[in-house]
């Protein structure tokens, strides 16, 4: 996994461990930044659900920016963007063009703006596979 940016003790590992309270953070706004999944083998990826934000509570979550609309490219330089809506949860979608893939990147294209911090948190990304079509 590799993120183009992270606050001290934010790595981009801590969007996949599984814990809502800890987040990867860019360092700067958050326009721009990325961060890339590299799979131990390919896989068909159905769906993603990312948990935006900080998830620790509600006053962390409005206190950084959030991302408005991601961009998902697979493998094999298919994109899809994705639109958050500004809420506290997990938010699933669907991806419309499956292929088998070792790798998924993320854009931020827009961010919702934090009342305190002007970085952009990302807690949790899961991927859900299925069987190559």
């Amino acid at each position: 996994m590799v993120a183009s940016s992270q606050r001290d003790n934010h790595r981009p590992k801590l969007a996949v461990d599984g814990n809502p309270a800890t987040a990867w953070m860019t360092k700067a706004e958050g326009v721009g930044q990325t961060i890339t999944m590299h799979f131990k083998s390919p896989a068909t990826i159905t769906s993603v659900s990312i948990l935006n934000g900080d998830g620790m509570d509600l006053e962390h979550y409005q206190a950084d920016n959030r991302v408005r609309t991601m961009r998902m490219t697979l493998g094999d330089g298919t994109a899809q963007v994705l639109s958050f809506a500004d809420k506290i949860e997990m938010q699933r979608f669907a991806v419309e063009h499956r292929v088998l893939t070792e790798t998924v990147h993320f854009e931020i294209l827009s961010v919702f703006k934090g009342k305190k911090n002007n970085w952009t948190a990302i807690s949790e990304i899961a991927f859900n596979r299925g069987a190559s079509n």
